[in-house]
């Protein structure tokens, strides 16, 4: 019954509609076609490429007329940038944020946040912990263009339906653009842990990761919707995907880790996301390219999440966490991870620990229930080797998924690591797959 009367109060046809046309699959390929482009050189978090990005992006707030929220500038007005520090200071990057005003004065101060990572993983050696497979003749950069530049774009064009509509709910929408999400959700935890507007006023969070590549172009994922009380967020979903012909989304309660909602959800604060049912096959390789992105699904998934995020923020009471959400132990489908996230370390931490010649990883942090975690994997870690073979230096992740590749389930072996300078030696294992 309560989510029959929350989908009795959705607004019909919706304040979104008059600006769909607006949102056309030539605007978002130029937008993404902007950001995967060479000149951008994979967009990785410290580098010039990912500050390049962060100025396009505030270009296209600046001209929807959001409101500047991020740090002042040097004559102190307020820009469009949240710099932070990462990788232990040794780089510094940026989120970029802007803010839509809601429109009832007692429920504006309350934010509803739509969010994307902007960043990648950069030309050949800039971020050696994500990049997979090699450099192929001239082509040097993980241009990353369904990672995530379709979530970047696709967040673009919800803005461009807001911005051309003029539509304004009751509570105001943060829209982020998140960077270093790739080296451990940098950008995101930074974010919740220095939030521009109070957590507690925070009352949702919906986040865009991947939604360019599909086999299937009327279906994409919704997922999180059981993080809210009351089933609120599932009769929006089903309105917000009724707003284009033949478009399904199928609706998940839980949700996985390793995207910024996981940032959010720690703090309690309901999640929602949408992407493709991927990843796609050039995930995290050069062969991430713009013109192998759908454009219309793009439009498609763009205009669902809009609806969502209008419909959410336009609520007459505030959601809720679900008190009662407990997320289930990942599936396991055969193949041995880590479960952690990983920093390459630099020339001089390798020869600070006698690594010369070799690759190792720094862990960022730590899955739940993964194995690392369960062999006693610690944040701050540096992992140098499995099963008696170290990493190669230039290409260190390559090396670690060969190796889980040829891991015998069910057997412990060895996992080298350094812990506070001293090399440890821990027993890892995976299980066996239940039959």
């Amino acid at each position: 019954m309560l989510a029959l009367l929350f989908a009795l109060a959705l607004q019909d046809p919706h304040p979104l509609e008059r600006s769909f046309d607006t949102l056309t699959p030539d605007l978002l390929k130029e937008y993404l076609g902007t950001l995967a482009s060479d000149e951008y050189e994979g967009r990785c978090a410290g580098f010039p490429g990912n500050d390049r990005a962060a100025v396009f992006i505030a270009a296209r707030l600046r001209e929807a007329g959001l409101k500047p929220v991020g740090e002042l500038d040097v004559s102190g007005e307020r820009t469009y940038f949240q710099p932070f520090l990462f990788a232990r200071g040794r780089h510094v990057t940026r989120n970029v944020v802007g803010l839509l005003e809601g429109s009832d004065p007692a429920l504006k101060d309350e934010i509803v946040v739509i969010g994307a990572h902007f960043d990648h993983v950069g030309v050949k050696g800039q971020h050696k912990a994500g990049q997979l497979g090699k450099a192929t003749g001239t082509d040097v950069i993980w241009n990353g263009a369904d990672d995530n530049g379709s979530g970047t774009t696709t967040v673009l064009g919800v803005l461009k339906l807001f911005a051309a509509s003029g539509a304004r709910p009751k509570r105001s929408i943060l829209f982020i653009w998140f960077s270093a999400e790739e080296w451990g959700l940098y950008g995101s935890k930074w974010y919740a842990d220095h939030p521009i507007f109070p957590l507690e006023k925070t009352v949702a969070m919906l986040n865009l990761d991947m939604t360019g590549r599909t086999d299937d172009d009327s279906v994409a994922n919704c997922y999180g919707v059981g993080t809210v009380a009351g089933d609120v967020f599932r009769p929006i979903v089903e309105r917000a995907m009724k707003t284009t012909d033949g478009f399904k989304l199928t609706i998940d309660a839980n949700y996985g880790g390793g995207s910024d909602h996981v940032s959010f959800a720690d703090k309690k604060v309901p999640i929602c996301g949408f992407g493709e049912k991927g990843p796609c096959p050039e995930y995290h390789t050069v062969g991430d390219h713009a013109d192998r992105i759908a454009y219309p699904y793009m439009v498609k998934i763009a205009r669902a999440a809009g609806t969502a995020l209008y419909d959410i923020a336009n609520l007459d009471r505030r959601p809720t966490w679900n008190a009662d959400f407990k997320l289930p132990k990942p599936k396991d489908d055969g193949k041995p991870r880590l479960g952690a996230y990983l920093e390459a370390l630099e020339a001089d931490e390798l020869a600070a620990l006698d690594l010369k010649g070799r690759g190792a990883f720094r862990i960022a942090g730590v899955v739940d229930e993964g194995a690392a975690q369960r062999a006693g994997v610690k944040a701050g870690d540096v992992v140098a080797g499995l099963d008696g073979k170290p990493f190669d230096k230039e290409q260190p992740r390559a090396t670690l998924m060969e190796i889980l590749d040829q891991v015998e389930r069910g057997k412990e072996v060895v996992l080298e690591l350094y812990r506070d300078g001293k090399r440890v030696e821990l027993k890892i294992s995976w299980p066996p797959i239940p039959k």
